[in-house]
């Protein structure tokens, strides 16, 4: 009951700044009680580099998790061999706040496989949502994990110029194609246009487009990576690009479906054999 009041009470409680201490350590002490005994040193540490505005790098902090199985369900590390130096763009499903972290978990195990396998740094991107739980850390962490904030609703031009850099930048980046949090399940929506125009982008920079389709279940991490090579991307001749866009993004959504139970596939469950060659 308690995990479902958090995003009622947020609205009210960030808008006094003298309450902004209190609600910080609510959030942190709840977010502490998801973790094992074994992995609460490295959270408090976690928690502790933020609150002071270090930086920190997401793969350095797995042990977080210690106590969880984080082997038996991780599959497809093969699909990350040979993208070393080349930029990646992830594509990666919510679980809506299941797991530790209320869901975070998956963008510190992303980070985790992906610099160990790859040696490359996932720079996540994130968006505003005053309901959110973790959008009370939004400057802090934003600072301290170099995210790339791409939703704004004070000035939605700071977070496309942030885009934009880290694009020039080729920087690896992370992306949700479902945009925010929907009903409190775990079947996939709809992906959203915009992240097809996003994908189009990477694309013509020559990125690699890795998916990651993530579970939680019986203090399990569930992660199945694959790869979408650029030839499986539709090349559409239309002059509707929204129309184009959300055709690119329901073959990368397609493809996370592939890897989940069907009871989670949602909105792609009947589409696995879209416009992608799967």
């Amino acid at each position: 009951m308690f995990k479902e009041l958090i995003p009622n009470l947020t609205q009210t409680l960030r808008q006094a700044d003298w309450t902004r201490e209190m609600y910080e350590e609510l959030i942190i002490g709840w977010f502490r009680q998801g973790m094992k005994p074994e992995g609460k040193l490295y959270y408090d540490d976690f928690i502790a580099k933020i609150q002071r505005g270090e930086k920190i790098s997401l793969p350095d902090y797995n042990n977080m998790f210690l106590g969880f199985d984080q082997n038996s369900g991780i599959k497809g590390l093969e699909n990350l061999k040979g993208l070393e130096d080349k930029p990646i763009l992830a594509l990666l499903n919510h679980t809506n706040n299941n797991g530790p972290l209320g869901g975070g978990w998956k963008i510190v195990t992303l980070s985790y496989h992906v610099y160990k396998t790859a040696g490359n740094k996932i720079r996540p991107m994130h968006g505003y949502d005053p309901t959110a739980c973790h959008d009370l850390f939004r400057e802090r962490l934003h600072k301290s994990v170099n995210s790339i904030l791409i939703r704004d609703p004070v000035s939605s031009r700071s977070g496309s110029s942030s885009l934009i850099q880290a694009l020039k930048n080729r920087d690896s980046m992370c992306l949700y194609p479902e945009g925010g949090f929907g009903p409190r399940d775990s079947n996939l929506r709809k992906g959203m246009s915009n992240a097809g125009k996003l994908i189009r982008m990477c694309l013509a920079r020559d990125y690699s487009l890795v998916t990651v389709s993530f579970r939680f279940k019986n203090d399990t991490f569930f992660a199945t990576f694959d790869r979408i090579e650029h030839e499986e991307i539709p090349k559409l001749e239309r002059t509707d690009k929204n129309k184009i866009d959300q055709d690119v993004v329901d073959c990368a959504m397609a493809r996370i479906a592939r890897h989940l139970p069907p009871d989670h596939q949602g909105y792609y469950k009947h589409s696995l054999t879209g416009s992608c060659i799967l």
